[in-house]
């Protein structure tokens, strides 16, 4: 942990170059293990002090200035919303994961480390009765703590247990609760380790690397993107040459890891590639690792040898089917702790997927180890034997449970059109297994799947396949409890989204008219019908665009028909969108959008304008969300079902599944534009009266969309505090001056406005302060505003967003935003449930470069300077941590 002792004993040593250096890396790197944000803590005073007397640090590419040197807690008064995760990218059985990482409770001294015995060839692993290895089962987390236990450097002793799942008399007791103490692999964070559980090759390398410690670095694996949870570890992990990936540019960061995959990437991490390397191979006489086998080397290097030649035992015939642990007709539980894929045939394609503990009707076990079961939800399909057992619960005689109780459903009348998904919660007081989904007639709706909530809620996701009317029954097995509701498919829209490339758009610039249909429309056509001109427009044209199911949905085909226009009247656009059949005849119904056109001609430019989020707003929110395209519950907060770009599907609401991109972008823009964000936005911006550019409003659009309008709210939060202070100083200041006081903690007064200079005092938050004097530095690369101050006999200059100016009727302009306060405050929303995201720290600063400079281009992860700190933007302290 870099404390402040570090950081005095680092000065002390080193320097100041090298402490520059030293800041500059820590401020840089995204995996350092970061602690609770404490906004201008006294570690900011610390380095603040350290530096006094230094020079400015020079420029070096990608790093970042020293934090304001303050010591007032400058924090949000609320935790920001995490974002979407991306996608589950798997293709073994088990389905996403339900939670992200897992941290030791204790940080490993960096002094300590590594935790595990590097070099030498002792063995750490055993193989299994028969002179078996089984190099392609799944790794428990009980026995990677085993496989650590016989690693560790120093074995601490176990006094008492610290998970309530690991009795004192199970054989991995001593081996959990010492690598635990070690730091080396902790448990879930409620009490319990789960040794029985499967642990993902991304929490492997994750406890891995706390034995070592970790290294900044970066991967290209194309399914690790940077908001993956364990990106730095991987990173840290890819560095020391660990891990190399599939081959195909994947890791599988959420597969569950194999044993083979296991004890190849610990005999990296153990530097164990000498000339001793599996010297003992010779003696290797597992059955199922021959010497043909990738990992043969690998398995001879961990295990215990294998002495002579061990006869295998001969695989049996294939027992009748009453002789299988299960049969037809019996009810067997998922036991994959990360859900189950369900298969059209053996090893086929996923047409489903079910969580842990589901409960299955099985149909017959001909081709075993696989068995055709049904779901609850009438669908059948094929899981492997290994991954669900026998469940006897309240039924007896192994055929499940069968009664439940209190059933309700959200709604008892569902309407919607072909190809629309609508969600249906349900809920039981007790025995959600028993509960199965009937459709009166299938053909017309049925629930597709469901989303389970916790053990008595879930959501059903109706599916609407052909116009008609059915009843969907939600009952248990005995009838004991049953609820029903009436189904009713119209046909489909003849558009499903309308919408133009951006909100707002430049007069005279030109732009798309877009409508999304399905496969049998042939043409669109775009009527103005409220506006500063009037005006039709039609396309023919399209491009085609398809989506496939992973949950048992029928693909997604979809036309997309564009029409390239240019508006040269500026003002509000209210246009209805129409589509033709195979006849040529446009539909009565239609889908109606807006858009405001524009004389601004620059996205910088402040004026008092109103204000709509722009096509890059539109993109940038797009691209910091990720691509869902079939809904899923949160990871963070349940009973929230999200698909597209972060749009959370409300309860008792139609919305289409199985999303293509162009659906998913309709739909964000939508949201942003009728969901309340850019209204928010707006509103706060006419409440005030505020001058700001286009870019500021794209990027306060960006910061609502992720954590929601409430935020934006001075008298809550230092950051928008410090956003109302920027106003038009009075033109007389310096001859008369004005009083103000400090609002956003407290500051210090410089002897320039630099914060570089010498310091002259502390101005305590609250204090009152005379301003006689401004200083605006405003360029292609700096946004800073100063106010020349006294306070106490002592006269300085003071950031002015620390300042709120006492005048009458202030006119508030984004120009005179500070960005060093302003943007030491914004970057502090990085945060989610107390846990530090390097992904959510990189959007606040892609924010800042659109709200001070415009820059749409390095908001995009794909930009080579997105990571990077182009503007010096400072860095909250607990970025340093």
């Amino acid at each position: 942990m870099y404390t402040e002792d570090n950081v005095k004993n680092t000065i002390k040593k080193t320097g100041k170059q090298l402490l520059l250096l030293l800041l500059t890396f820590l401020l840089a790197v995204p995996a350092l293990p970061a602690s609770a944000a404490g906004g201008l803590s006294s570690q900011a005073s610390a380095v603040a002090s350290a530096l006094e007397g230094m020079d400015a640090p020079s420029s070096i590419e990608g790093g970042t200035t020293p934090p304001p040197t303050s010591s007032a807690p400058s924090q949000p008064e609320a935790t920001p919303a995490p974002t979407q995760p991306p996608e589950d990218g798997g293709e073994g059985e088990e389905g996403p994961p339900s939670s992200g990482e897992e941290e030791p409770d204790k940080e490993p001294g960096v002094d300590a480390l590594p935790l595990l015995v590097v070099g030498g060839h002792d063995t750490y692993l055993s193989g299994y009765e028969g002179a078996y290895f089984k190099p392609e089962n799944h790794m428990l987390r009980g026995e990677v703590a085993s496989m650590m236990y016989n690693l560790l450097a120093a074995k601490p002793p176990v006094t008492q247990p610290k998970f309530t799942d690991v009795p004192e008399d199970s054989w991995w007791y001593t081996a959990i609760n010492s690598v635990a103490e070690a730091g080396a692999f902790n448990g879930k964070g409620d009490g319990t380790f789960a040794p029985s559980s499967n642990i993902t090759r991304a929490e492997f390398v994750t406890a891995l690397s706390n034995c070592f410690g970790v290294e900044s670095g970066s991967v290209e694996f194309t399914d690790v993107p940077e908001s993956h949870w364990a990106y730095p570890y991987i990173a840290s992990a890819v560095k020391k040459g660990w891990i190399k990936g599939f081959g195909d540019g994947r890791f599988g960061p959420d597969e569950l890891i194999t044993r083979s995959q296991a004890v190849t990437i610990m005999n990296s991490a153990l530097g164990r590639r000498d000339d001793d390397f599996a010297k003992d191979r010779g003696q290797q006489k597992f059955h199922d690792v021959p010497t043909s086998h990738w990992a043969y080397l690998e398995v001879a290097e961990a295990a215990k040898p294998v002495g002579g030649i061990v006869t295998p035992t001969p695989t049996p015939t294939p027992p009748p089917d009453n002789n299988y642990p299960f049969q037809s007709g019996d009810t067997v539980r998922v036991t994959a702790d990360i859900g189950l894929n369900v298969r059209e045939e053996p090893n086929g394609a996923i047409i489903a997927a079910v969580a842990e503990g589901a409960l299955l009707s099985v149909l017959s076990t001909a081709k075993w180890p696989w068995v055709q079961v049904r779901l609850s939800t009438g669908r059948t399909g094929y899981v492997h034997s290994d991954y669900v057992e026998k469940y006897t619960g309240n039924g007896g005689n192994g055929d499940g449970p069968v009664t439940g109780s209190g059933a309700k459903l959200s709604t008892g009348s569902v309407a919607l059109h072909q190809y629309q998904s609508f969600r249906l919660d349900a809920s039981v007081t007790s025995g959600m297994d028993a509960m199965v989904w009937t459709s009166s007639n299938p053909d017309v709706a049925e629930v597709s799947y469901t989303v389970p909530y916790n053990g008595t809620e879930q959501g059903a996701m109706v599916y609407g396949k052909n116009p008609g009317t059915t009843t969907l029954t939600f009952s248990d097995r005995a009838g004991t409890t049953t609820v029903s509701c009436t189904v009713t498919v119209s046909g489909p829209e003849a558009v499903r989204y309308a919408y133009s490339d951006g909100i707002s758009v430049g007069a005279g610039v030109n732009f798309n008219l877009i409508a999304v249909t399905d496969p049998s429309r042939t043409a669109a056509r775009f009527d103005i019908v409220s506006g500063p001109a009037q005006g039709s427009y039609t396309a023919t044209e399209y491009t085609t665009s398809t989506s496939t199911s992973k949950q048992g949905l029928p693909d997604n085909t979809v036309r997309v028909f564009r029409a390239n226009v240019a508006f040269s009247a500026a003002g509000d656009y209210t246009l209805r969108a129409y589509s033709a059949d195979a006849s040529g005849s446009y539909s009565t119904d239609y889908k109606e959008f807006t858009l405001r056109v524009t004389n601004v001609a620059s996205a910088t430019t402040v004026s008092g304008d109103t204000r709509r989020a722009s096509a890059g707003c539109i993109q940038m929110i797009a691209g910091f969300e990720g691509f869902v395209s079939e809904i899923e519950d949160d990871f963070a907060t349940a009973k929230n079902p999200t698909v597209g770009h972060g749009y959370v599907v409300p309860v008792n609401h139609t919305f289409y599944n199985n999303l293509t991109k162009e659906e998913a972008f309709g739909m964000l823009i939508d949201t942003v534009d009728n969901k309340g964000f850019a209204t928010a936005v707006e509103n706060y911006r006419k409440k005030y009266g505020m001058r700001m550019s286009q870019a500021q409003f794209d990027a306060l659009v960006s910061f609502t969309y992720n954590l929601g309008p409430a935020h934006l709210n001075p008298d809550k939060n230092y950051t928008f505090a410090a956003l109302m202070n920027a106003v038009v100083p009075p033109v007389d200041i310096a001859t008369n001056g004005c009083t103000g006081y400090l609002n956003v903690g407290e500051a210090f007064i410089y002897a320039a406005s630099d914060i570089y200079s010498e310091r002259y005092t502390t101005v305590p938050n609250g204090a009152t302060v005379t301003v006689t004097g401004t200083n605006r530095i405003s360029s292609e690369s700096k946004q800073e505003m100063w106010y020349k101050v006294s306070y106490n006999g002592t006269t300085g200059w003071m950031p002015a967003g620390y300042v709120r100016l006492n005048i009458r009727n202030p006119i508030y302009d984004l120009n005179y935003v500070d960005s060093t306060v302003f943007a030491y405050n914004f970057l502090q929303w990085h945060t989610a449930s107390g846990t530090h995201y390097v992904g959510l720290l990189r959007r606040r600063m892609a924010e800042l470069k659109v709200f001070f400079f415009g820059n749409y281009a390095e908001a995009s992860s794909s930009h080579p300077n997105y990571k990077k700190n182009t503007y010096g933007f400072i860095f909250p302290t607990c970025c340093t941590s």
